[in-house]
């Protein structure tokens, strides 16, 4: 055990990390989150976020349906590209052109989710440092929205005559 106070181990080791910072902060890519091994988003996701994602979901629904969409939405579009390359303009852009294509908004708003959650998991497991490309985004207005349609009070009353008594009391609670 070392003679050396917490405050002075403290010190050296903001010394050591100094330079590290420096160029990470002042370098081209300042403030964008930085690998700390050349890792291609195909990678991250399949040797990482799947293994840890799969002890998450509850359903095997969700396991099928989930990786479906990050392989056919996700690693389609950035396979190759390096998980330090991203940033937020891009993924927004990516987003946009989704919402575009007139998908609907449950879907873009899915994968704007899951772009949040695998870059996060990247930053929390220390393969990727600095913050999150993906933490800002927004799901476009631009994404299609199921259209709601209630019936009117004509409607109603023309419902509720065919139900018998007992389904047309509980529609009535509704």
């Amino acid at each position: 055990v070392s003679e050396m106070s917490e405050s002075a181990a403290r010190a050296k080791l903001d010394e050591i990390l100094r330079p590290i910072n420096a160029s990470v902060l002042a370098g081209p890519n300042a403030g964008l989150a930085v690998l700390v091994a050349p890792l291609t988003f195909r990678e991250l996701v399949e040797n990482h976020y799947y293994p840890y994602a799969q002890h998450k979901w509850k359903e095997d629904s969700t396991k099928k349906t989930t990786e479906q969409r990050i392989d056919h939405h996700l690693i389609r579009e950035f396979a190759s590209v390096r998980v330090d390359r991203f940033h937020r303009e891009m993924l927004q852009s990516f987003l946009d052109q989704k919402a575009a294509k007139r998908l609907s908004f449950s879907l873009v708003d899915h994968l704007h989710r899951d772009l949040k959650g695998i870059l996060q998991f990247a930053i929390d497991e220390g393969l990727l440092h600095g913050r999150n490309p993906a933490a800002r985004l927004v799901t476009p207005r631009g994404a299609v929205r199921p259209r709601k349609t209630s019936l009117r009070e004509d409607q109603v009353g023309t419902y509720l005559m065919v139900l018998e008594l007992r389904e047309r009391l509980i529609s009535s609670l509704v």
